[in-house]
Parts: C-alpha cells; sequence; structure tokens
C-alpha cells in the first residue's frame, strides 16, 4: 500500500509539472475563507469545462486539489471529488473520436486511471453505497472501456453493473441517474460488446426515464437518440437512423447552435448515412451547412487571418537530459497553447520542433544531437483575425517561453544537486566499507 501511495504521489507531481501550474499563494492556505474558496474554484472548474476553456478549468481544479489537500488531507470526500472532475477533464481527449483514440498517450492515461482509482478508494471508506461512488465507478468505466483490452472492457461492465445497483439501491428504479447508468451500460454492449439487441433494450428504458424527468427537446434525450440512431445504422435500418439523427440535429442546433461540437457530431454522422443512402442533394446541403458552422468564429470572423512566429531568446540550444522540453512548452494536452490563444483572443497557437536533415525518418529515435538541433528551432506559430489579438499572443508566447526557460534552469540545477548528493553518498559508502590498514 506505501508502493502504490507513492506511485500516485509520483503521477500527481508528474501531472502539476505538465501542466505549468503557478504555485498557490500560501495566503490561501491561511484564509479563514480557505475551504470557500477551494469550493468556488472547484465549481468554477466545473463550468469552464463545460464552456471549452480545458486549459482554465485544470488550473483551477489543481488549485482546488492543493487547498483541499493541505485543509483535509490527501483522502478526504472532498478530494476526492477534485481527483474525480480532475479526471473528468483529462479523459476528454484521450477518448474523443472513437475507440481507442489517443488511447496510447500511456502516461497521460496512467494518470488519469490512477485519479479515479484514488477517488473510488477514498469513496468507499465512506459507504459502497454512496451516489458520489456509483459516479467515480462509471467514470473510470468510459476510459476503461474504450482500450480495445478484453480485461479493461470486462472490468468497464463489472464498474458499470456496480454503479447502476448503487444508483437503484438509492434512486429507486426511475431516476435521472438510474437512465444515466443505464444509458452508459448501453454504449458499452453497442460500441464495445456489439451486442446490439441488449444496447436496445437499455436505450430505451434510458429515453423512457429522460423523457419522463427532463422534456424530450433537451440535451439528455438528444444524447440517447443520437446513439440510438447509430444503433439504428450499425443494424441497417438506415430510414429509422435517418429520422433519429434528424430529430437529434433538431435539438442541438435549437439548443446549442451549429458551433457546438455535439451538433456537429451529429451532422457529420448524418452525412455519412446521407452518403451512404446515395442521397447526393441531401448530403450536398448538409455538408455546406456543416462546412459554415466550422469556419463560424467570434466576432472578427471577415478579417483575414494573420500570422507571426516567435522564438525563444535565447534559443533552447542546451536541454539537460530528462527534461520534457515540448511538455513544458505545449503544456499537458496542449492546454497552455489553448490557454494563450483564449487569453488573446487568437484563432490559435501552435508548438513546432525544428526539421532536420537528420531527423526521426521511419519511426526511429532521433539521436541526441538531432533533438538539440530540433529544440535550438522551437517556435510557436500563432494564427489571429486581428492585429491585437495577434500582438497579445506574441506577448503572451515570449512570457511563457521565458518562463519555460526559468523551469529548465531549474530543473538543471536540482539534478545537478541530486547527481553530487548520489555521488558523495557512493564515496562516504566506499570508505566506510573499505578494509582498515
Amino acid at each position: 500500500e506505501e508502493a502504490a501511495e507513492a506511485e500516485f504521489e509520483r503521477q500527481l507531481e508528474g501531472l502539476i509539472l505538465d501542466s505549468g501550474a503557478a504555485p498557490t499563494p500560501e495566503a490561501v492556505f491561511a484564509a479563514d475563507s480557505a475551504e470557500v474558496v477551494a469550493e468556488a474554484l472547484n465549481l468554477l472548474a466545473v463550468n469552464l469545462d463545460c464552456r471549452g476553456n480545458e486549459r482554465g478549468s485544470q488550473l483551477l481544479f489543481l488549485h482546488a486539489l492543493r487547498i483541499r489537500r493541505r485543509l483535509f488531507g490527501p483522502a478526504h470526500p472532498e478530494v476526492a471529488s477534485t481527483y474525480n472532475n480532475l479526471a473528468n477533464l483529462l479523459r476528454s481527449p484521450l477518448v474523443a473520436g472513437g475507440a481507442g483514440r489517443a488511447y496510447h498517450s500511456g502516461e497521460v492515461r496512467a494518470q488519469v486511471e490512477a485519479l479515479y482509482r484514488r477517488a473510488i478508494a477514498i469513496r468507499e471508506r465512506v459507504g459502497p453505497h454512496s451516489p458520489q461512488l456509483a459516479a467515480s465507478l462509471t467514470n473510470l468505466s468510459v476510459l476503461l472501456g474504450r482500450s480495445g483490452d478484453a480485461a479493461d472492457e470486462a472490468e468497464a461492465e463489472r464498474l458499470l453493473r456496480r454503479g447502476l445497483a448503487i444508483r437503484e439501491r438509492v434512486f429507486g428504479q426511475e431516476h435521472p441517474e438510474v437512465a444515466h447508468s443505464l444509458h452508459s451500460l448501453a454504449n458499452h454492449y453497442q460500441f464495445q460488446r456489439k451486442d446490439f439487441t441488449r444496447a436496445e433494450g437499455l436505450y430505451e428504458r434510458a429515453l423512457r426515464m429522460r423523457e419522463q424527468y427532463y422534456e424530450r427537446n433537451s440535451d439528455r434525450v438528444a444524447q440517447t437518440l443520437n446513439c440510438i440512431a447509430a444503433l439504428k445504422r450499425a443494424q441497417g435500418h438506415d430510414q429509422r437512423s435517418e429520422e433519429l439523427y434528424l430529430e437529434t440535429l433538431s435539438i442541438r442546433r435549437e439548443l446549442s447552435g451549429g458551433r457546438h461540437s455535439e451538433t456537429q457530431k451529429t451532422a457529420a454522422a448524418l452525412l455519412r448515412l446521407y452518403q451512404k443512402q446515395g442521397k447526393s442533394r441531401e448530403a450536398a446541403q448538409l455538408k455546406r451547412d456543416l462546412s459554415a458552422w466550422r469556419r463560424e468564429a467570434p466576432a472578427d470572423a471577415t478579417a483575414a487571418f494573420l500570422h507571426a512566429s516567435v522564438r525563444p531568446n535565447p534559443p533552447f540550444s542546451a536541454v539537460p537530459e530528462g527534461f520534457r522540453l515540448l511538455h513544458a512548452v505545449t503544456g499537458h494536452q496542449g492546454y497552455v497553447l489553448k490557454h494563450i490563444a483564449q487569453e488573446s483572443r487568437a484563432n490559435k497557437v501552435t508548438a513546432e520542433l525544428g526539421a532536420t536533415d537528420g531527423g526521426d525518418a521511419g519511426g526511429r529515435r532521433a539521436s541526441p544531437s538531432t533533438v538539440l538541433e530540433q529544440a535550438a528551432a522551437l517556435e510557436l506559430h500563432i494564427v489571429a483575425s486581428s492585429e491585437e489579438a495577434l500582438r497579445r499572443a506574441q506577448q503572451l508566447c515570449e512570457a511563457h517561453l521565458k518562463k519555460v526557460h526559468e523551469q529548465m534552469a531549474s530543473w538543471a540545477r536540482g539534478h545537478a544537486s541530486s547527481r553530487r548528493s548520489s555521488r558523495g553518498s557512493a564515496a562516504g559508502s566506499s570508505r566506510r566499507e573499505s578494509p582498515a590498514s
């Protein structure tokens, strides 16, 4: 158990380091309102996640986590809540776009799984039948179910069934939370087990409950309708699938607009169905609509795109061994660069390592000299629709690259000190073990 605890702390430390989060001010921990501040940060982080601001959400979750761990200790239910919420945020890019996509981002996946399992362990101690435990069980099942590994998929099903049993015990047979478990279990049977009959029965139960507690024109109902549409297509019932996709698309456009990712996912699925059916006229119109939604941008959308590049000054010409330069520059899942884009209102900020003749051809590992050449040529590329956004993004990029230089120098000093201590310990041990003359 001590080894598992140490491994979790190591993973958590790595996650925080990758995030580039600034230290939480000490004054916050000492304040009488620290507990309220942590709750406010946690709620705001959830709100930012719902609005698509992943970078801001991650930073707020980490500050809330630090405060709660300091106030309550590492095994408190409020700490478990933050572990769970942070894992939900970091899981999204791992499971987006279908089974297995980005799954082999191994270190990130391990961090997310560790957060879920720690939240589950804490919530098990509180009580084996709590709705909060059911939520974490269900959340972990989504991660495991997308791995493509048979053992993971089997565990995912066990977790889903246990979560469903807990919710039925707590809420009864007819409740929105029970509907959520039924919907998740149906997804598992459709996409992992390919058991369409069992999936359809579970979807229908979930749909009936959601219509009862919400209304037909709601995001929860649209979620289940969309999955049933996919199921009908897989069964070869194209006409019924088309009807359900059209209804889902209508609901999502009305509730969220064409720019929302869920609206566009439904439109893309319907477009593929139209193309399969040979409905060229409907496909052409939907394709135009989808292209228009994807092109939509805030305020300055009609302006010509402006471009700029920012290089570190001085260049990263001496990267210490073990320092993860690209992680430091981009942040976890690119959140640092997304945050710069959001703060500056730029359209996009990306990082590129310089290409060299000795590059990583054919999947071979680049040599140390090649890595240094690429690092020295690293630059950030900015795309913006206004001069103001471009200038602001350039300023934020320059400040960020300066901070990475400081992080790299700190890393180098720390590891140099560690190596000296190790050599000193080894020398002392050698002297102690030498026989007396």
